[in-house]
């Protein structure tokens, strides 16, 4: 049988090129197409660097208008970057992990992986 793939990595952390003009900041979220990931590192316009796309995230912004309870799925808002649990036009950020109250503004993760 022919080799139809070859171990490139853990994929836990995958390279990311930063496309945009301004510097991701290690502990950003930075949204990808179906799913989010955080910056293990800077990373200057321009350059590539590593994101991280499994594990679970504390301290993560979250809208102050909803509360949260383990298990919940998340989503990533772009525009007012917080999680929200609107699915509509943001990014799937993962699941609910510790309960948040609708007044709280963070809240802890754990990543689609």
């Amino acid at each position: 049988m022919k080799r139809q793939g070859q171990y490139f990595q853990d994929g836990k952390i995958i390279d990311y090129s930063n496309g945009g003009t301004e510097m991701i900041v290690a502990g950003e979220v930075v949204p990808l197409v179906s799913r989010v990931g955080f910056a293990a590192v800077d990373i200057p316009p321009g350059a590539t660097g590593g994101v991280v796309v499994e594990g679970a995230f504390c301290d993560v912004p979250a809208a102050s208008t909803v509360a949260f309870v383990v298990g919940d799925a998340v989503y990533w808002d772009a525009t007012a970057d917080v999680l929200t649990k609107t699915a509509t036009d943001n990014v799937p950020a993962g699941w609910v992990l510790v309960p948040k109250a609708q007044t709280g503004i963070t809240a802890v993760i754990k990543l689609l992986g």
